[in-house]
């Protein structure tokens, strides 16, 4: 059965956090795959799925990671003549790419509730 742990090993690599900043995306981690696994089909076996499950749900936290991150961040930042520029939009629509790639990966065993797992 694919566990918190195994999603936040791969949010880590999504991220580009560091084990311990990505603590912080534990609570998202595990709602990620919350989601994921409300949305299989019955019978399904979790377990034997539990790779491309936690992908999924890291992939799903790092979409969630990005929004929040977005949020946060100041679009701009001048000092002197230098200024620095966020494209939050960029790594929003990078990261929601990552999610729809890896939903799409589990459209087999999932059901279809309007929930994403198609490819666009």
């Amino acid at each position: 059965m694919p566990n918190v742990f195994m999603v936040l090993d791969r949010f880590v690599l999504l991220s580009g956090l560091s084990r311990e900043e990505s603590a912080a995306y534990l609570p998202v981690c595990s709602s990620a795959l919350a989601n994921i696994l409300a949305h299989l089909k019955p019978g399904v076996d979790a377990e034997q799925h539990a790779e491309e499950i936690a992908h999924a749900a890291a992939a799903v936290a790092f979409y969630r990671f990005a929004l929040i991150s977005a949020a946060r961040e100041e679009e701009s930042f001048s000092a002197g003549n230098l200024t620095l520029r966020q494209d939050s939009e960029a790594k929003a629509q990078y990261a929601r790419a990552v999610r729809d790639d890896a939903l799409a990966t589990l459209s087999d065993l999932a059901e279809d509730s309007g929930f994403l797992f198609g490819r666009m």
